[in-house]
C-alpha cells in the first residue's frame, strides 16, 4: 500500500495514526468532498504511507488510476500507479 518503508517503532506509530478513528474519519470525509467515480484518474502529493491513496484507487477501480508521490524527483522516482 506504502511507497515509504516504515520499520520497527515508527512503523507501529504510522499506523496507529493512520487508523485512529480521527483520520479514518478525515479519509472518508476527502472522498466523499472527491466524489471519484469508476474510470477517473487522480494524482496525490505528498502521500505519505499512502492509505488515501488506496481508498482512492479502490474509488476509480481497474478502468481508472490512483497515482502517488511523496517526493518528485529522479532520486525518488517520481508517481506510481496503484493499478
Amino acid at each position: 500500500m506504502s511507497s515509504l518503508a516504515f520499520t520497527g517503532d515508527m512503523a507501529r506509530l504510522q499506523q496507529a495514526i493512520a487508523e485512529s478513528q480521527d483520520i479514518v474519519v478525515r479519509r472518508g470525509i476527502v472522498l466523499a468532498a472527491l466524489n471519484l467515480r469508476s474510470g477517473e484518474r487522480i494524482l496525490e502529493l505528498g502521500c505519505g504511507g499512502g492509505y488515501l491513496a488506496y481508498e482512492t484507487a479502490q474509488c476509480v477501480g481497474q478502468m481508472g488510476e490512483s497515482a502517488r508521490s511523496n517526493k518528485p524527483g529522479p532520486d525518488r522516482g517520481g508517481t506510481i500507479s496503484l493499478r
